[in-house]
């Protein structure tokens, strides 16, 4: 009886699976840990420049900062009662 050897055993196969398996999963890992560094850069980068522009807008306005048209005033913090009013010494 003649033996036929030609392919690959049904170990041989499972093994290399298993190794490409290991080998997209630190991919993967390494891929999004990439990803959420460049995230965090941009982040960086972004606050960075928000704090360069509220510093140039002081500059050129005599130290104030630009304030919201809504944002609350001194006189409705100190009207609002409770312990927001020991705070502020102009209550």
């Amino acid at each position: 009886m003649k033996s036929n050897t030609k392919g690959f055993t049904l170990i041989e196969l499972l093994v290399v699976i298993s190794i490409i398996g290991v080998l997209a999963t630190l991919v993967l890992v390494s891929y999004t840990h990439a990803q959420k560094q460049a995230r965090d850069a941009s982040r960086r980068s972004d606050l960075i420049q928000y704090r360069n522009g509220l510093q140039n807008y002081a500059v050129s306005y005599g130290g104030k900062y630009p304030v919201h048209p809504e944002a609350y005033d001194a006189v409705s913090f100190c009207n609002a009662g409770g312990e927001l009013e020991n705070y502020l010494s102009t209550c």
